[in-house]
């Protein structure tokens, strides 16, 4: 995939560590396997900190615990925004969630006139676009909250 345009004159050395939505089963099961033990010592609640803390577990990584959210779990070089959304009825909720990744431009990085087109593409896109970003904040990873 095409380096994005960015404002910023870094580059970033790593590539992705999992392809968008193509995470390991063995993942998965780490974070079921938490999931479920929270819920019989009785944890009713899935905080932000708590779910940072299972991601991270999961995947070898560490929970910055970070209250800037824009490098939350820190794995080398990646890293990654984790967020929790509260519903009521979450299986059966109507209401629209949207999640703003701040400055992700398509059109500015990749000339992209219509993001609806192609929308794995475009999400790709948007990912490399904010790990860019991402990467041009690692002085955060050493900053102790």
């Amino acid at each position: 995939m095409k380096e994005p345009k960015l404002r910023d004159s870094k580059k970033l050395l790593t590539q992705e560590l999992y392809p968008i939505n193509e995470f390991p089963e063995e993942i998965i099961r780490i974070i079921g396997k938490e999931l479920i033990y929270m819920k019989c010592v009785g944890i009713k609640d899935l905080s932000g900190d708590g779910w940072g803390d299972i991601f991270a577990k999961a995947i070898g990584a560490t929970h910055l615990r970070s209250k800037l959210g824009l490098r939350d779990v820190i794995l080398d070089q990646m890293a990654w925004s984790l967020k929790t959304i509260k519903v009521k009825n979450p299986h059966t909720t109507e209401a629209v969630i949207s999640l703003i990744s701040g400055r992700n431009s398509t059109y500015n990085s990749y000339s992209i006139e219509n993001p609806t087109k192609n929308p794995q593409d475009t999400g790709d896109k948007v990912l490399k676009i904010r790990d860019h970003g991402v990467g041009s904040t690692d002085h955060f990873s050493r900053i102790i909250f």
